[in-house]
């Protein structure tokens, strides 16, 4: 049996600097309290040349943080330091079970 994903309907801050640890709040559905909970910041770095097909690639960056289950509607993620940023656009996805992640693609 595995739960069903959740929804991400809204990031507070959109905006962030890379240089030093966020935290960032997620707003949406079906969030579940799980010791293998992961968020994941995502940048498609070949975006560039028109090959983002949604998977990742030789020239993306991805970078786990922890994740703080607040309620079913509401979690935090704690975005750490990314040497030399990330490109835009960058999405942010989260996972219960530390291997498969939303795929809202919110940005």
């Amino acid at each position: 049996y595995r739960r069903a994903s959740p929804i991400i309907v809204d990031i507070t801050p959109r905006r962030g600097f890379h240089s030093t640890a966020t935290k960032v709040t997620l707003t949406g559905y079906g969030f579940a309290s799980s010791q293998w909970a992961l968020c994941k910041f995502y940048s498609p770095g070949s975006t560039a040349t028109g090959d983002d097909d949604g998977g990742e690639g030789e020239n993306d960056i991805a970078v786990l943080g922890n994740l703080t289950f607040l309620t079913s509607q509401s979690v935090l993620c704690t975005q750490p330091a990314i040497p030399g940023g990330m490109t835009s656009p960058s999405y942010l996805e989260v996972s219960t079970d530390g291997f498969v992640f939303t795929t809202s693609r919110q940005q």
